[in-house]
């Protein structure tokens, strides 16, 4: 069953034939060609994060911040940061933690597994889960945590394996430490 006809919502003279239709097609020409006018005006965007400008709609840049994923994550992570993440407890990171994750502890780690040739010195297997283990124990020789010497490369296995132990294979541990400061 066809409409029937209705007056244009805007200017109320022309007649709108159609079901969904309310504007006449004098009106939403108009209002098209409008529409495309904006939409060519553009606005300089900037990224937050790496500072690339670009060229885009009004209505992109008054929502977007950041050019592309890999910056609106770097933008996340920094907004995520010490006293602004909501998991934020007031800085209680222990020391030990703070060491453990600071860039000498890594040279150490990295150094220690070096000079060992990336081999357990136990077992002598080359490659897989290595770990770099405190001869003297880490909790009691504070002194001796970044020294070269007092670091050992072992694979998780036999690292498990000397738990408890530590004392019985800490004159063996120095042994090859020493032997291959020699070298």
């Amino acid at each position: 069953m066809p409409s029937k006809p209705k007056p244009c919502v805007e200017c109320s003279g022309g007649m709108v034939i159609g079901y969904h239709a309310v504007r006449c097609s004098r009106c939403h020409r108009k209002r098209t060609a409008e529409r495309n006018r904006a939409a060519a005006r553009k606005a300089i965007f900037r990224c937050q994060i790496c500072g690339t400008e670009k060229l885009l709609s009004p209505s992109i840049v008054r929502n977007r911040r950041t050019c592309s994923w890999s910056c609106r994550s770097e933008l996340n992570r920094r907004n995520q940061i010490g006293e602004l993440s909501h998991r934020w407890k007031g800085g209680r990171t222990s020391a030990v933690t703070l060491l453990r994750n600071s860039l000498p502890y890594r040279r150490w780690r990295t150094t220690v597994f070096e000079r060992d040739d990336f081999r357990c010195q136990m077992c002598k297997q080359r490659g897989g889960r290595l770990t770099a283990h405190h001869i003297r124990e880490f909790s009691t020789h504070w002194h001796l945590v970044l020294m070269i010497s007092n670091g050992i490369t072992l694979c998780w296995p036999c690292h498990r394996s000397i738990r408890q132990r530590e004392k019985q294979f800490e004159a063996r541990f120095l042994a090859v430490t020493t032997a291959k400061a020699a070298r």
